[in-house]
């Protein structure tokens, strides 16, 4: 299966799975997630993350359990192809910003590196304009535009407060 076929079938588990996690880690588990650039998405595996906030685990499991929580929202989103690339995506940036510091997992910057990373990626798959057509909503967009499709702003899109209501900034 060529890269693109990979992004339509990643695509189509998005867009039509009740679980898309289980699918993805199918895919894994068979070895189409080997390749450049969907090994990104494999290597989420080996990156940690703070048990204190994240006590699933690595950050693929984390980003697993995003897409199956966005996969119930996505009929609310005004492109469901966009959001849940989004969420497969949103932690992308984990991959190079991931330390140990002060012996505490940190991810500083994840969003602003993972923004360059995703659009590689989804640049890389697709120009589907209507798929890009897709983020014209966006409060950002003219930022996208600007940068070519090289630069968005697209993280932490489920992010709920409440969640977080005893974290201290």
């Amino acid at each position: 299966m060529n890269n693109k076929e990979l992004f339509e079938k990643i695509n189509e588990i998005l867009l039509k799975s009740l679980k898309p996690s289980e699918d993805l880690e199918r895919l894994i588990i068979e070895g189409y997630l080997d390749k450049e650039p969907f090994n990104k998405i494999k290597k989420l595996n080996n990156i940690e993350q703070n048990p204190k906030y994240h006590p699933e685990g690595s950050v693929l499991k984390h980003v697993l359990l995003v897409v199956d929580l966005a996969s119930e929202y996505k009929k609310y989103s005004n492109d469901e192809k966009v959001f849940m690339w989004a969420a497969l995506l949103h932690d992308i940036g984990k991959l190079t910003t991931t330390r140990v510091r002060k012996n505490r997992i940190t991810s500083y910057n994840h969003d602003t590196e993972g923004k360059d990373i995703a659009m590689n990626i989804l640049n890389e798959l697709t120009d589907d304009e209507a798929f890009w057509k897709g983020c014209e909503g966006c409060i950002n967009h003219d930022i996208l535009v600007a940068k070519n499709r090289k630069f968005c702003i697209c993280t932490a899109m489920l992010y709920d407060p409440a969640l977080h209501e005893e974290d201290t900034i």
